[in-house]
């Protein structure tokens, strides 16, 4: 998927999910053990997204955020700036696998 605007709400049961220049303020991503990869292009308000064991990797831009990382014993990796104050707030759980949370790259 590339270039979602609005609304983003998508559960794969158990397949992967990867989406590109993502415009959506709100998006809650389930795959169920699929891994799920989603770059925003504008600063989301609020991500939920969780995998029950796949990959949870997202690239969002700006910051900071509220950020609730969970891999339950996987790796992780946060590259962008966190506050418990934020206002826009991501919301990320992995059962397992990894999870990365990157900046977008500026152009």
């Amino acid at each position: 998927m590339d270039g979602l605007s609005g609304a983003l709400h998508a559960d794969t049961f158990g397949g992967n999910l990867t989406a590109n220049r993502v415009g959506a303020a709100a998006a809650t991503v389930s795959t169920d053990g699929g891994d799920a990869q989603i770059a925003f292009a504008a600063a989301p308000q609020q991500v939920t997204v969780s995998t029950n064991g796949g990959l949870a990797a997202l690239t969002v831009p700006g910051g900071p955020y509220a950020l609730t990382a969970d891999s339950n014993g996987g790796p992780q990796s946060v590259g962008i700036a966190t506050s418990p104050a934020a206002g826009p707030s991501i919301t990320i759980s992995s059962g397992g696998g990894p999870v990365q949370v990157e900046p977008l790259a500026p152009h």
